[in-house]
């Protein structure tokens, strides 16, 4: 069946084209990776699946964009957006979610649900339904040309920086003290808990570490996109259907998800056009098919 207006048209490949395009699949695979990062450690030692983490993501945009507009400097905005939404996951966690642990999933999706729409309107009630841009100055707001192509600076910026907080995230669960605790209760809590380790604390630690990645992620997305207080609903969506194609609890599997997906949906819509969304479900659905538990399952955090 040819799509409306006809078969898609395929520009000249050349190395502009490759630049062009290659910097809109990097920029947005690298925005599902870590998203999905802050959804695998979420998911943590409890198996406990955040459904607040769109709204997390979301508030953390905002307390983004509140600081930049009081301070004007972009880094304490970065800070802020990690920070609170630290302390706002660590708390809920701590205060509500732990109660839940052990319980059957259906508590925990119903809690987190309505800690999202108490997130959103609370939101709503603040800052008003009204879409809102983060217009980041200085540096940050030029252009470089790059075999031809005008590229934003920020755009290079935000590739590096994701980089880096990957790479981070990834030295924190493999090099240190407390990444190895976690990764051992993520095996087994009990053994860990045995050695006299309370892991209740490393428990909220990785709940409050997830949900400073969604919110920096909220943050740093936010000069590429305007924002509203329903921001939080489709990234939610793509971050999951990153971590059930790369594996529930799997940093591996969270990269080449979100790889997958991001390429998808950039290259994807040269080739699909206005059904990419459809060739999205469909690698989903076979990826479920073929690999129910996703592709790098039992490789987890």
């Amino acid at each position: 069946m040819v799509p409306p207006g006809g078969p898609p048209v395929f520009p000249a490949i050349d190395l502009t084209w490759l630049v062009r395009w290659g910097i809109i699949a990097s920029s947005l695979s690298l925005y599902y990776i870590v998203f999905s990062l802050g959804i695998v450690l979420t998911f943590g030692m409890h198996k406990v699946v955040n459904f607040a983490h769109g709204a997390i993501y979301m508030v953390g945009a905002y307390i983004g964009f509140g600081v930049y507009a009081l301070t004007g400097n972009f880094v304490v905005a970065l800070i802020a957006g990690f920070a609170a939404p630290f302390f706002l996951g660590a708390l809920l966690e701590r205060i509500l979610i732990s109660r839940l642990y052990g319980s059957d999933s259906t508590s925990t999706f119903l809690l987190t649900f309505a800690l999202s729409f108490i997130m959103v309107g609370i939101v709503k009630f603040i800052a008003t339904a009204k879409y809102r841009a983060l217009d980041v100055a200085g540096i940050l707001d030029g252009r470089l040309d790059i075999a031809g192509t005008s590229v934003p600076t920020y755009r290079l910026f935000f590739i590096g920086f994701t980089v880096l907080i990957i790479i981070l995230v990834y030295l924190f669960l493999t090099k240190t003290k407390v990444g190895s605790i976690v990764r051992a209760g993520t095996s087994n809590s009990t053994a860990v808990e045995v050695l006299g380790i309370n892991v209740k604390n490393y428990f909220t630690l990785m709940f409050g570490v997830g949900s400073g990645l969604a919110g920096l992620t909220g943050v740093l997305f936010a000069p590429l996109f305007n924002l509203y207080p329903g921001m939080g609903d489709e990234i939610l969506l793509w971050g999951f259907i990153v971590v059930i194609i790369g594996g529930l609890g799997s940093f591996t599997g969270s990269i080449v998800g979100g790889v997958i997906l991001g390429v998808l949906h950039s290259f994807g819509s040269l080739v699909f056009g206005e059904y990419v969304m459809f060739a999205t479900y469909a690698l989903l659905i076979i990826v479920l098919s073929v690999r129910p538990r996703g592709i790098f399952v039992g490789r987890e955090v």
